[in-house]
C-alpha cells in the first residue's frame, strides 16, 4: 500500500494542509526504504544468505531494554510498546525504563496507560522519564502530539498523567544504567534523540560501561526533528532548536563498542488491521482505532523494538554493515563499502512482508500476561497460537470444562494457564479478551491446531504447553 492511501483521522481531518505534508514526507520516507532495500538486496544477490525468522525463540536470557519514545504524535509507538511488554511476558525481554523525548507533557502519561493494561504501571517498574528541555512543548506542538492520548487518559485513568510526575529522562536513563549489568543494555531509541543526546553528554562512560546495542528508528522525522530538514521549524512540533544536531551528535559520539543497527523498515508493513476484526481489547486496540479511523499503520516503531530484543535476524531479515553519517539536520548517508565501525543497517526481506505483520499482529492482539510474579516470562511456558478457536470435537480440541464450552471464569492469563497446569490431561487454554485485560479461560486437552477454527475467529487466542505434545497447523 502506497503511503498516501493510509486511512488519516484525529487532528489530520480537521487540516489538510497538514494531511497533506505529513502524506508528502511518509511518501518520500517509503521512497527512500524502497531505495535502500533495492540496493541491499543488489548486494546481498552477490552473496546469497537465505532470510531466517527466529523471532519465535526468546533469547536465552533476557534482553534488558530501555525505550526512548516520542509517543504521541503517531500510533506505532503504542505498538512498540505493547510489542515490549508482550516480549517481557515470554521471557525475552525485561524493561527496565521507558522515557520520552519531546515537550509532550501527556505524553508519559500514554505510556503509563500501557504499562498499567500489561500490570507493569508504576513510576518505578519499568521507572518512567520525561525530557525537560524545548523540543515540542509549544500549544501547537501539544495538539500535533495528541491525537488519542487524552482520549486513553481519560478512559483508563493511570496513575502518571504528565511530565511533572515522573523524573527527568536523564535521571531515570541514569538509575536504570547504573542497576543493570555491564554490556547487557539494549536501547530502542523510536523517536528524536534528544534524550539520548543529554545522556552521553553527562556520562558517556557509563553508557559505554553498560550498554552493548542501539537500535535506531531513523529517518527523516525522528533524525530531523520532525521533518524540519535544516529549515529551524517542524511543521507540527515547532521550532527545533533543541532538537538540532541532536542525532548526529548521539551518531558520532557512541562509544565504538557499542553496536549501532539503523532500520527504517515499516512503511510497507501495515499493522493493527485485524482489530477491525475482533481481536483485542483494550487501550493498544484503542489508540490504534483512534488514528487509523478504522484502518491500518506502518510498522516501524514494533520493527525497532522486535529487532532490538529478538535480534537483527528475527523478521525474515539481515544485516547490512556500513557506516552511518548524519549531518545537523538530520540527514543520513550509509556507506556499505566501509565496514570498520560497528554500525549496520537491517532489512527485512520483502516478500515476507506478509509474514511479518501477521508476527505483529498476533502480539498486538494478545492479552497480557497479567501475572505478579515472576514479572519477568510470566507466560513462558506456553507458546501462543493467534485467532485459533479450538473448542470441541471435529474443531482441535477435547473441552475440559464442564459443561462443555463453558469458562471456567474470568481471570488474568497467567491464573488461565495456571488452572491448565492444576488440571490433569490439559495440553492448553483457549482465551477470548475481555475489559480489564483480562480473559475468559477455557481449557483444552488433545489440541490439533490445524482443526481449530482459524482466520474467521480473531477474538480468540490459544496458548499451548511448551511441554505438551500439541499437533502443530502448517501456520
Amino acid at each position: 500500500m502506497m503511503a498516501g492511501s493510509f486511512l488519516w483521522a484525529g487532528v489530520l481531518a480537521a487540516a489538510p494542509p497538514l494531511a497533506s505534508l505529513r502524506r508528502a514526507s511518509e511518501a518520500a520516507r517509503l521512497e527512500r526504504e524502497r531505495a535502500e532495500r533495492a540496493q541491499f538486496e543488489r548486494e546481498r544477490a552477490q552473496r546469497p544468505q537465505q532470510p531466517t525468522a527466529t523471532g519465535s525463540l526468546p533469547p536465552r536470557a533476557p534482553v534488558q531494554l530501555l525505550i526512548d519514545t516520542d509517543l504521541g504524535f503517531d500510533v506505532d509507538d503504542v505498538g512498540a510498546l505493547a510489542v515490549a511488554h508482550h516480549l517481557q511476558d515470554i521471557g525475552a525481554c525485561q524493561l527496565l525504563a521507558v522515557v520520552h523525548n519531546t515537550g509532550f507533557f501527556k505524553g508519559i502519561g500514554g505510556v503509563d496507560v500501557v504499562n498499567q493494561h500489561y500490570g507493569r504501571g508504576s513510576a518505578t517498574s519499568p521507572l518512567l522519564g520525561a525530557y525537560t528541555g524545548g523540543w515540542g512543548g509549544g500549544a501547537s506542538a501539544q495538539a500535533a502530539q495528541d491525537s488519542y492520548t487524552s482520549t486513553l487518559e481519560a478512559k483508563y485513568h493511570p496513575p502518571v498523567r504528565s511530565a511533572a510526575q515522573v523524573p527527568s529522562a536523564l535521571l531515570a536513563l541514569t538509575a536504570a544504567l547504573a542497576a543493570a549489568d555491564d554490556h547487557s543494555v539494549v536501547v530502542a531509541s523510536i523517536g528524536e534523540l534528544t534524550n539520548l543526546r543529554e545522556l552521553l553528554r553527562a556520562n558517556a562512560s557509563l553508557v559505554e560501561r553498560k550498554v552493548r546495542r542501539v537500535v535506531f528508528m531513523d529517518g527523516s522525522y525522528n533524525f530531523g526533528c520532525g521533518d524540519a530538514h535544516g529549515s529551524g521549524v517542524s511543521p507540527w512540533l515547532g521550532p527545533t532548536a533543541a532538537c538540532d544536531g541532536a542525532a548526529m551528535y548521539v551518531t558520532r559520539h557512541l562509544p565504538r563498542s557499542v553496536r549501532q543497527i539503523y532500520t527504517l523498515n515499516g512503511g510497507e508493513v501495515l499493522t493493527g488491521g485485524r482489530f477491525n476484526d475482533g481481536c483485542g481489547m483494550g487501550p493498544v486496540k484503542d489508540a490504534y482505532q483512534i488514528w487509523t479511523g478504522g484502518g491500518s499503520r506502518p510498522s516501524w516503531d514494533l520493527i525497532a523494538v522486535y529487532l532490538a530484543v529478538m535480534g537483527t535476524d528475527s523478521l525474515y531479515s539481515s544485516e547490512r554493515p556500513g557506516t552511518e553519517s548524519v549531518d545537523v539536520a538530520g540527514n543520513e548517508k550509509f556507506d556499505a563499502t566501509n565496514t570498520t565501525t560497528n554500525a549496520a543497517q537491517v532489512w527485512i526481506d520483502s516478500r515476507h512482508n506478509g509474514d511479518v505483520v501477521r508476527m505483529l499482529d498476533d502480539i498486538l492482539c494478545s492479552s497480557p500476561c497479567g501475572a505478579a510474579a515472576p514479572a519477568v516470562a510470566g507466560c513462558a511456558g506456553y507458546k501462543l497460537h493467534s485467532g485459533h478457536n479450538c473448542w470441541g470435537s471435529g474443531h482441535g480440541a477435547v473441552d475440559l470444562e464442564s459443561p462443555p464450552r463453558s469458562s471456567c471464569g474470568t481471570m488474568p492469563l497467567a491464573d488461565c494457564q495456571k488452572k491448565c497446569d492444576q488440571t490433569q490431561g490439559c495440553d492448553g487454554v483457549t482465551v477470548v479478551a475481555q475489559q480489564g485485560g483480562l480473559v475468559a479461560c477455557y481449557r483444552k486437552a488433545n489440541i490439533t491446531l490445524s482443526q481449530c477454527d482459524y482466520g474467521n475467529a480473531w477474538s480468540f487466542d490459544t496458548w499451548t504447553k511448551l511441554s505438551e505434545h500439541v499437533i502443530e497447523s502448517a501456520e
